[in-house]
Parts: C-alpha cells; structure tokens; sequence
C-alpha cells in the first residue's frame, strides 16, 4: 500500500511538472 501510495505521488509530481514545463515553454514562445 505504501509503494502504491509513492507511485501515486510520483505520478502527481510528474503530471504537475508536464504542465509547469509546457507553461514555461508557452511563456518563452510568446
């Protein structure tokens, strides 16, 4: 259960990540 957990919060992490990358990429092409 705790290894799910982790998986689940690395998973957020990397959702959350994706979208402050393609922001900063949006930002600079702007």
């Amino acid at each position: 259960i705790k290894l799910l957990n982790v998986l689940t919060s690395l998973d957020s992490i990397s959702e959350y990540s994706g979208r402050r990358v393609a922001l900063v990429f949006s930002v600079n092409g702007a």
